[in-house]
């Protein structure tokens, strides 16, 4: 069931996974013990979590009598817009509504952009960058090289374009550049860009979502290096390494960027994270996966699961006015008719006692009560 506390329980549970991977990207510390697979599955199951704002009949209520009560009064106050009034919470989500349509138009344009820049790419031949990609054994994938193409880089959800600057790399070096780009492609790295980008479409006005992007980015790319490095002995990784400085060096001498929807080989950013790179190559990445590893994935994939049997709401107590007496609930005396007009109404031994809402179907002694349904 999705009720509207359990769409803001889906929020701060969101916004607190982001913080929590975007704090331990930067802890190198923590990512030669643990590596990125748990931070990956923590933005991951963050991010579903917030597309599945559910609560179950066994969720866990925490009530609210003080905070989340004066923020619904708040929310239920009517405005004056001109003439006539409107709820403010009403206006809240027109505002927000319109937000996320002029975000929504301006990913588009930016899409759009992109993708007519690249159509203008001055082609250039490299049939043994295809041929190498052939002996690598990529499949559904395309080979295009272009003197304005900067950084290397790859793009397509269901078929891989590698897009190569026209430079010279000998073999090794190219074979690596398109292995890096191709594994981004099969770690589905475009799909989860994407999603969170329309994540940031949805809660434009959260400022978590745009920063975290940033180390989204930062975090796949790390994903990426292990994935590499893995079965590489000491000199492979030192070629690799060289890769990287070689697309670096590149950069430098070159103004534009690369377009921002898509994954590339060295990102033109500080140079703090490109040290981290290159530390956790040499140093942080093993072949073989620790039982700390192992544990940790473990460990966000059991607070994923919990996050949905805790729900908090807000909670009155009923007026006095409304009850005569003292008397006692209990499913031998008390049921909940739930009315052709869509209402709760509680009743006790046969005796009406007052309204419900629909939140306090799941708060003691409520939820143990049967739900009638009217005639």
């Amino acid at each position: 069931m999705i009720i509207e506390y359990s769409l803001i329980m889906a929020v701060l549970l969101f916004n607190l996974a982001m913080v929590i991977v975007a704090l331990l990207r930067r802890r190198t510390g923590f990512l030669t013990k643990y590596s990125t697979p748990a931070l990956v599955l923590l933005a991951l199951l963050g991010a579903l979590r917030v597309a599945l704002p559910l609560s179950f009949p066994f969720t866990y209520v925490v009530n609210s009598f003080d905070t989340l009560p004066k923020i619904k009064s708040l929310l239920a106050t009517d405005v004056l817009l001109g003439t006539s009034q409107i709820g403010l919470l009403t206006v809240v989500f027109l505002i927000w509504g319109a937000g996320s349509l002029f975000m929504l138009l301006r990913v588009t344009r930016n899409i759009l952009r992109e993708n007519m820049y690249r159509q203008r790419y001055r082609i250039v031949g490299n049939n043994h960058a295809e041929h190498l990609a052939s002996e690598l054994l990529m499949k559904r994938v395309r080979i295009i090289a272009s003197p304005d193409v900067v950084v290397p880089y790859v793009t397509g959800f269901f078929k891989a374009k590698i897009y190569l600057p026209d430079i010279e790399m000998e073999d090794n070096v190219l074979k690596l550049v398109l292995k890096h780009e191709y594994q981004h492609f099969k770690s589905w790295d475009i799909f989860i860009k994407a999603f969170y980008t329309l994540l940031s479409v949805v809660f434009w006005w959260n400022p978590i979502v745009h920063i975290f992007i940033r180390d989204l980015n930062r975090l796949l790319e790390m994903r990426c290096d292990k994935a590499m490095v893995n079965r590489m002995n000491e000199g492979e990784k030192t070629q690799y390494l060289e890769s990287l400085l070689l697309i670096a060096r590149h950069i430098q001498t070159k103004n534009a960027a690369k377009p921002s929807s898509v994954s590339a080989y060295v990102q033109a950013e500080r140079y703090g994270f490109m040290e981290q790179r290159f530390f956790l190559i040499n140093e942080g990445y093993n072949e073989k996966t620790s039982i700390k590893q192992l544990v940790s994935v473990v460990l966000v994939a059991i607070v994923f699961l919990a996050s949905f049997m805790v729900i908090i709401q807000p909670a009155y107590l009923p007026p006095v006015n409304d009850m005569e007496g003292i008397f006692e609930l209990s499913p031998k005396n008390a049921h909940i008719l739930f009315t052709k007009e869509g209402k709760y109404e509680l009743y006790a031994d046969d005796m009406f006692i007052f309204e419900l809402e629909e939140y306090s179907l799941n708060i003691e002694p409520f939820k143990e009560l049967s739900v009638i349904i009217e005639d």
